[in-house]
């Protein structure tokens, strides 16, 4: 095929270029919502010769056009796509570019017959295990590589749809001895154990791509998303580097750390409002999380008793109203979602104190969902049976963490 007009990666910089590319598909995944399994779209990234990389989305009523057509490791010639321009807002990117391609119903889609063995066939842009932190706005998607150090067997978890899926916890370590812990999901994680028991060497090396950045009690972690993949071999000088490193790495299996109860959650570092109060005021205290037994004295509904949140599952976070409409400072402007919100006051003999309960617990607490009351207080005289409802919170007893 003659290759005059096609451009590089790099220069697609405008929504009305009408480009035309050749260009490898390195790697193919169905974006997928990890609550619902709902199939979003079918998503790949591209690299081209000169070793650019963009990332293409096929809409989901495109998807059994394309998908067949699609290989991963496959050079193509494409025209007739669109092209839009990132809003910088937008997280989990697995890409560093401006732009992404989104396929139209008439994309053209010509597979090359040549063998390129100068085409790239995988890049990653992998993050020091001791840089984590500055990727944890999630930006970007971040791509590791280490040595299995411990790993957990796979055990099963219900999501909130009560759909079944798998997960395993890994730590890696890298070529300066530093850690980190990688929590693996769905079929990724039947497939490392798999390798890990297989591997004769005792040494594992795994590169894994696209996950995201979390934190809790002070330590950074990754985990896996719909968009990573895991390989267990690879040509490129890293991986050479770490299976052939003089490190002396002696992969153990741990158990997984069960959740703790509800009792257990219930007594943990219990303690009586004046202490928690004080505590809460000690810059020098390193206790951050207690659970009280107080009464509930007052319930602040005046200005409701929910809020319009971000509809992302990710996210959730309080919207902001503009003439555009809610404003997410992640996601910018969405359809909201109404998400629980109760603010009351609670004593106990000791002291008084402010609590806010959000969703589940203002539930529990209300025995009732918060679109129950919305649609209540609609009704005729309906603030007078909702506020009914928040006064028999009050005089409640409950354990508050």
């Amino acid at each position: 095929m003659d290759e005059k007009g096609y451009k590089r990666i790099k220069e697609i910089n405008d929504t009305n270029g009408n480009y035309r590319i050749k260009v490898r598909v390195s790697r193919i995944w169905e974006a997928t919502d990890f609550n619902t399994d709902k199939i979003k779209s079918l998503d790949m990234v591209l690299i081209d010769e000169h070793g650019d990389q963009i990332h293409a989305k096929i809409p989901i009523s495109f998807v059994l056009k394309y998908k067949p057509q699609l290989k991963e490791m496959q050079i193509y010639y494409m025209e007739e796509f669109s092209t839009f321009k990132i809003y910088e807002k937008v997280t989990y990117r697995p890409v560093n570019h401006d732009f992404i391609i989104m396929f139209n119903w008439n994309t053209i889609l010509k597979p090359s017959k040549e063998v390129d063995v100068q085409f790239p066939k995988q890049l990653f842009n992998f993050t020091n295990f001791s840089e984590v932190s500055s990727r944890k706005d999630n930006i970007h998607l971040t791509d590791v590589i280490g040595i299995v150090k411990t790993w957990t067997q796979p055990i099963e978890k219900l999501k909130k749809n009560k759909n079944k899926t798998t997960m395993m916890k890994i730590y890696l370590i890298d070529e300066w001895n530093s850690s980190i812990a990688v929590t693996i999901w769905g079929e990724n994680a039947n497939n490392v154990k798999d390798w890990i028991v297989q591997n004769t060497s005792r040494r594992t090396v795994l590169i894994i791509s696209s996950t995201s950045v979390s934190y809790f009690n002070g330590t950074y972690s990754l985990s896996t998303t719909s968009a990573t993949k895991i390989y267990q071999d690879s040509e490129i000088p890293e991986f050479t580097v770490l299976k052939n490193s003089p490190m002396e790495v002696e992969i153990q299996e741990e158990q997984m750390k069960t959740s703790k109860t509800t009792e257990e959650v219930l007594t943990q570092n219990r303690r009586c409002l004046s202490e928690i109060t004080n505590s809460v005021t000690d810059l020098f205290s390193d206790e951050k999380y207690f659970t009280c037994k107080a009464s509930i004295t007052k319930v602040m509904h005046e200005n409701g008793w929910y809020y319009n949140a971000c509809p992302n599952s990710n996210c959730g976070k309080k919207l902001n109203m503009n003439a555009g409409g809610y404003d997410c400072t992640k996601h910018g402007v969405v359809d909201p979602i109404q998400k629980y919100i109760l603010k009351f006051d609670i004593e106990d003999n000791t002291a008084t104190a402010r609590a806010t309960a959000f969703e589940e617990v203002a539930s529990t607490l209300m025995k009732k969902e918060h679109a129950e009351l919305i649609a209540m207080d609609s009704k005729e005289n309906g603030t007078e049976f909702a506020e009914k409802e928040f006064r028999k919170l009050i005089g409640h007893t409950a354990i508050f963490g």
